[in-house]
């Protein structure tokens, strides 16, 4: 009687990936952090981490696997937390942009707030980490802009002025 009773009822075991709360997923990846010029600590996810050949080098190359701070004395951490965030965003899909022509939507929205300033200083910091989509889309974004006022001075001006690793 207890064994019909039982087979009655529609209890499915749980999914286990379906029964995990929302947010569980994320913190069970491995998070890194990263420390800038300026003292800060930013935590950064694997695949984000992962878009920068730079960091994934400096990540191998420790010699203690349990320490998860990677030091970025050249970053201060404004440009870091762009870098960070951008990263972050679009992490899933690291390759560049094919036809150089189109950015999406949101990659413009995210460039179209930023200051010249940023720009320039968070190109630089794309071709510092080696993070081969945020500095393609940069210079895509960066053409469509140029083109679009006519004015080259502008941009000539900014990259000597505000970057921050100079080329001799």
């Amino acid at each position: 009687m207890f064994r019909k009773h039982c087979f009655k009822t529609n209890i499915r075991p749980a999914n286990p990936i379906l029964s995990i709360p929302r947010g569980t997923l994320a913190s069970t990846m491995a998070t890194f952090h990263l420390l800038t010029s300026d003292d800060f600590l930013l935590e950064i996810s694997e695949p984000a981490l992962k878009m920068s050949t730079m960091l994934k080098s400096a990540l191998r190359l420790k010699e203690d696997p349990s320490d998860n701070v990677v030091s970025m004395q050249l970053l201060d951490s404004e440009i870091a937390k762009l870098v960070i965030q951008y990263c972050e965003e679009w992490n899933r899909d690291p390759s560049p942009v094919s036809s150089y022509k189109r950015l999406s939507r949101k990659e413009k929205t995210f460039f179209k707030n930023l200051q010249a300033q940023q720009v320039i200083r968070l190109l630089t910091a794309a071709n510092l980490l080696d993070i081969s989509r945020l500095y393609k889309n940069l210079c895509v974004f960066m053409n469509e802009q140029i083109f679009k006022r006519n004015n080259f001075t502008d941009v000539s001006y900014l990259f000597v002025r505000h970057s921050s690793v100079r080329f001799y």
